[in-house]
């Protein structure tokens, strides 16, 4: 497993998506993105960490115009 080899202090995941359904069934707002995030280690337990984590994404995403 990943988690065995990397052994990592810290994991965070940030996935942004169009789901069909949003867009074209139900709710019909084209265009709409969903975001889900998940955190392990010390992302939970360190706001300071978890804040500089989503500064990153932040700073990247607004970097590459998306």
């Amino acid at each position: 497993m990943i988690n065995d080899t990397l052994q990592p202090t810290a994991v965070g995941v940030v996935i942004q998506a169009r789901h069909f359904c949003m867009c074209y069934r139900g709710v019909q707002q084209p265009g709409a993105i969903t975001t889900t995030s998940k955190l392990h280690g010390t992302f939970l337990s360190n706001a300071a960490a978890r804040s500089e984590f989503f500064q990153l994404i932040t700073s990247a995403k607004r970097s590459e115009g998306l």
